[in-house]
């Protein structure tokens, strides 16, 4: 095949730009160069693994590097190796691993953080869960419902602690916080008015003297006692 001349040059180029003008044929080249280049990628890599995974042609490929290549395969070797002795020095791994805790831990401490509201936010917060809770009524009721089942037993003493803290506070006398299995353990789960044995479902709390006369809600004041004697008791002293 002969060389063009100019006019068959000039036609090719004519041809070539009416092609290029054309957004669809472009696209078309355009893809087909891609494949053509992908395809000869593809035949160069598997000719490549071919020519490594030969012993013989490995070692012409490795003698015919050159002096960059060599230095560049020698340096990463060096930093390889600094990088295992700098690591196999005792103590490394641990002042890294600690240093990792640390940072995680600053973290952790940073998403605890507890935000400070301002009065206005609070305002805003609170007007929200009453929305919500005014518009989700019979989801609240399940929930509150749930819970009361699941932890029926802390509610309830929660209530009666409450309620006789209420008590003492309404009539100004001392108050102290302990538990209603405190001071049966200490009376012996014995009843201190009929001296018999008390049953837990049948226990209660009797104030010696009563805070209604002025007695205070404290270990020395209270003592076990059968609900029923102290409901008979009542608030004589």
């Amino acid at each position: 095949m002969g060389i063009p001349s100019e006019k068959g040059r000039q036609r090719i180029s004519k041809a070539t730009k009416a092609v290029w003008a054309d957004p669809v044929k472009r696209q078309a080249l355009l893809a087909a160069r891609a494949a053509s280049e992908d395809a000869r990628r593809k035949s160069l890599s598997k000719a490549g693994k071919k020519a490594w995974n030969n012993p013989d042609t490995r070692h012409r490929m490795i003698a015919a590097r050159t002096p960059q290549q060599r230095r560049g395969t020698a340096a990463a070797g060096k930093t390889a190796e600094a990088m295992r002795a700098h690591w196999a020095q005792p103590g490394i791994r641990d002042a890294r691993s600690a240093a990792i805790k640390a940072g995680w831990a600053k973290v952790v401490r940073r998403q605890k953080k507890k935000r400070v509201l301002t009065d206005e936010q609070k305002a805003k917060a609170s007007e929200r869960n009453r929305l919500w809770k005014a518009t989700n009524v019979d989801h609240v009721q399940r929930k509150s419902r749930a819970y009361y089942e699941t932890n029926k037993d802390v509610i309830k003493k929660r209530a009666v602690q409450g309620n006789r803290k209420r008590r003492a506070q309404l009539a100004m006398v001392a108050f102290e916080d302990f538990a209603f299995c405190e001071i049966a353990d200490r009376d012996g789960w014995v009843c201190h008015i009929c001296r018999q044995t008390v049953l837990p479902e049948q226990a209660s709390l009797d104030h010696v003297i009563p805070i209604s006369k002025g007695g205070p809600h404290t270990r020395d004041n209270v003592k076990l006692a059968h609900l029923l004697c102290n409901q008979r008791k009542g608030n004589r002293l």
